[in-house]
């Protein structure tokens, strides 16, 4: 389990796990945004490898979610 105890909402965290060198993994995880998640969102990145080119799951406003990709930079939804 892993806890965010910052309450400041201008710094990113990141948690990082793994190598961009696997190809067959699958990813579980429970998100649950804190009290001072106003409107930010709570991301999980699989297969990333830079800002530019990964997949990702966010949780916004602690009800709306979106799964999508990110290839050279452009985002492409594939379920929300």
């Amino acid at each position: 389990m892993l806890k965010q105890n910052d309450a400041s909402t201008t710094n990113t965290h990141v948690i990082v796990a793994g190598a961009t060198t696997w190809t067959d993994y699958t990813v579980q995880a429970s998100l649950k945004p804190g009290a001072n998640d106003l409107n930010q969102s709570s991301v999980l990145m699989a297969r990333f490898v830079d800002n530019n080119n990964h997949y990702s799951f966010l949780l916004k406003n602690s009800n709306e979610w979106w799964l999508g990709s990110v290839v050279n930079g452009n985002w492409t939804t594939l379920g929300q």
